[in-house]
């Protein structure tokens, strides 16, 4: 039977729709993707690479049995593309949580695809090192709130920074499927080629059935981690994870972090929790501030009725105008 949604010719699917498919498929618009989203665009050239260089393994905090993951099971003879994407920053994004969880490893590289020189993470490297650590042994709802959690920490970045952008369309927190830079240019490149009147889903199919034919061939993958519900005990581990409260009404309370916020006590358990607690901080001292001067306007408020100088009650019977 026909999926029903496949009619649907938005080129994007929502977050409820998208759970099962790989992060990297989501975060950089590339032209190794086989996803709906991206599979008509492979021939477009992007700007940036991921490399994995001679004398790469797979990093030690790889969780090769989370759906995410992506390794090579032995290492290149010669640098080796394995993913692209028009943000460095997504990249730089992706492999924190693709290939390298703890970004250690010195054999992954973001490379400039016209110059093949490699390009360096800007970001502030203080702040880098305290970005949270894919743990291993998640499922969904452990991944939706690692990712809340990168989304808290990202707030310490300066203003104009990608990354919180990037996590949001991620989390399916932004309306506007063009706010990142892959997400704009996948909306253009659909628009000027018309695809708009096509069907994706049969698209994919062609694609994938001429590939498997050897009619056309496709960039080769890495190894990736199983698809989602493939490990049982994974998932009844998830099941009853509470999820993190992303929407506005919950979160007005959470104050934003900053570097500073944690130079004495490092890396926090929760930046969630963090910002809560930043918060009912500063509303503490809000409501100390409002009670004392509540009591300063009461204090004048009496002396004016009985202050020294009062010449008391008038008459009721004297007009004293």
């Amino acid at each position: 039977m026909r999926n029903p949604s496949r009619h649907n010719m938005e080129p994007f699917r929502r977050w409820e729709d998208r759970d099962s498919i790989p992060i990297a498929h989501r975060m950089a618009f590339s032209s190794f993707s086989r996803s709906v989203d991206d599979i008509w665009g492979r021939h477009i050239k992007r700007p940036y690479w991921i490399v994995l260089m001679p004398g790469y393994t797979p990093p030690a905090s790889l969780d090769k049995q989370d759906k995410d993951a992506m390794w090579l099971p032995t290492s290149p003879k010669d640098p080796r593309v394995v993913w692209d994407g028009f943000c460095a920053t997504a990249l730089f994004e992706l492999i924190r949580e693709s290939l390298d969880p703890a970004g250690t490893s010195p054999y992954i590289k973001v490379v400039n695809a016209e110059t093949k020189k490699i390009v360096e993470d800007l970001r502030d490297p203080e702040i880098m090192a305290m970005r949270p650590i894919r743990a291993k042994g998640l499922g969904p709802r452990g991944v939706y709130n690692h990712l809340v959690e990168v989304l808290y920490w990202a707030e310490m970045l300066p203003s104009g920074d990608r990354t919180r952008t990037i996590i949001q369309d991620i989390l399916g927190d932004r309306k506007d499927a063009t706010a990142t830079e892959d997400g704009y240019t996948r909306s253009r490149a659909f628009m000027d080629e018309k695809r708009q009147d096509h069907d994706p889903w049969e698209y994919q199919e062609d694609v994938l059935r001429r590939a498997e034919a050897d009619e056309i061939k496709l960039r080769p993958l890495c190894m990736f981690g199983p698809a989602i519900g493939a490990d049982r005990d994974r998932l009844i581990r998830d099941k009853d994870v509470p999820l993190l409260a992303l929407a506005d009404k919950y979160t007005l309370s959470h104050d934003p972090l900053k570097i500073e916020d944690f130079r004495a006590t490092g890396r926090p358990e929760s930046y969630y929790r963090a910002a809560a607690e930043k918060g009912r901080r500063r509303r503490e001292e809000e409501r100390k501030i409002a009670a004392a001067t509540l009591r300063q306007v009461e204090d004048i408020d009496d002396r004016e009725r009985h202050g020294s100088g009062s010449s008391g009650p008038v008459s009721k019977d004297k007009n004293p105008f």
